[in-house]
């Protein structure tokens, strides 16, 4: 489905050095059975490891679906919430969490589910 203005789910995904679990995290997201238009933030973190190069390969397969932000210092080690980085597209604001080393692979959804994911920094 290409991802149009306004979407209506945004999922952001925060990734630091998830080169074992990024592919099966972000190919879960693709799996999605949706009739909206979505899409996936994935910020990474400044990873030493091959990450950031996952995330631009499948930026380059998904651009409709996967919107890639790229750190050059780890933001977590500063106490700055990654999340508050990212530009969000759904409107209203529908987002939910996820990290790069959660792999989801559940299937059918059928309309957009908003969620609030906690920050482990306060406000």
């Amino acid at each position: 489905m290409k991802n149009s203005y306004p979407c209506k789910v945004s999922v952001l995904c925060a990734t630091f050095n998830h080169e074992d679990y990024l592919r099966t995290t972000l190919d879960g997201f693709l799996a999605q059975k949706t009739n909206f238009p979505y899409e996936v933030l994935v910020c990474d973190d400044a990873s030493t490891d091959s990450t950031a190069d996952i995330l631009r390969e499948y930026a380059e397969k998904h651009p409709d679906i996967i919107r890639p932000f790229y750190q050059k210092e780890n933001l977590y080690s500063r106490r700055i919430n990654v999340y508050d980085t990212v530009p969000i597209r759904s409107t209203p604001p529908a987002c939910t969490t996820a990290s790069g080393a959660s792999p989801t692979s559940r299937t059918g959804c059928s309309s957009p589910r908003t969620a609030t994911g906690t920050s482990p920094f306060p406000r």
